[in-house]
């Protein structure tokens, strides 16, 4: 009984770190309220994606989700965070986003053994010609080759102190941070400057559709009527003059008056 109930906790923790159950609610407000001055104005940086894929951290102990909350207050609020059995759904907004915003521009991002299949995604937006920016991995595990033969995009692979796995991955940069360990290098602040650099390069790249290219509508259908003189109504007295409260002044009230002044 003791197993089951550490199981369903596992269980339960797991599923709260995923990125689908774990939304930025407060991103768009940390991006606009940044406290640090930004040469690109918000409408440029909400085109900009970050797609990152966690690895076997399934508890988030790296600071993946650290990651992302820096870049939201670093003035990129559109991060995506998900777990490698989120591939679907990755592949669904790789193609919604360009569909839907024309002038986007995404990244991808892969930690640990989720290099494999951030590859894979890399290799089919270059297949159907999508707006992809770069490629990251950090700390890439149980993928290797030359990145330059399979993806026309940059790639950068980052790796952590002395890190054994896929040693045999070669990108167009390889960097080390030295003296940083694995589960401390997505919220290391030299990974973060690297993204947040690669994501402010992107945005160089995005071209707003202008609005002077939009038809413009008249305000209106049919122009206002000209306004023309209207005649006052003639008085005419009638038997219920008595009534009404000028009734005993009619030369001071040519026309009816219902109040009393």
């Amino acid at each position: 009984m003791i197993g089951k109930r550490w199981l369903m906790l596992m269980l339960v923790v797991g599923l709260g770190s995923c990125g689908c159950l774990q939304p930025r609610t407060v991103g768009f407000q940390d991006a606009l309220c940044s406290p640090l001055p930004s040469s690109v104005p918000p409408p440029v940086r909400n085109q900009v994606y970050l797609f990152m894929m966690n690895g076997s951290d399934v508890l988030d102990t790296a600071g993946m989700l650290d990651l992302r909350d820096q870049l939201c207050q670093l003035g990129y609020p559109k991060v995506y965070f998900a777990q490698r059995p989120d591939t679907a759904w990755y592949t669904r907004e790789l193609r919604r986003i360009p569909r839907e915003e024309p002038s986007a521009r995404m990244i991808l991002l892969a930690y640990g053994s989720s290099a494999t299949k951030v590859h894979t995604l890399a290799a089919e937006a270059a297949r159907d010609g999508l707006p992809v920016e770069a490629v990251i991995f950090l700390d890439p595990l149980g993928f290797n080759g030359q990145l330059v033969d399979t993806l026309p995009f940059p790639t950068i692979v980052l790796r952590s102190h002395n890190w054994p796995g896929s040693r045999r991955l070669i990108g167009t940069e390889n960097l080390i941070l030295p003296g940083v360990g694995h589960f401390s290098l997505p919220a290391h602040p030299g990974c973060v400057q690297l993204v947040h650099s690669l994501m402010t390069s992107a945005a160089g790249s995005v071209q707003l559709e202008s609005k002077l290219s939009l038809p413009r509508l008249p305000l209106s259908d049919t122009p206002n009527p000209t306004p023309r003189p209207v005649a006052p109504v003639p008085y005419v007295p009638d038997e219920w003059d008595f009534l009404k409260p000028n009734a005993a002044f009619p030369s001071l009230c040519p026309n009816p008056c219902w109040s009393s002044q």
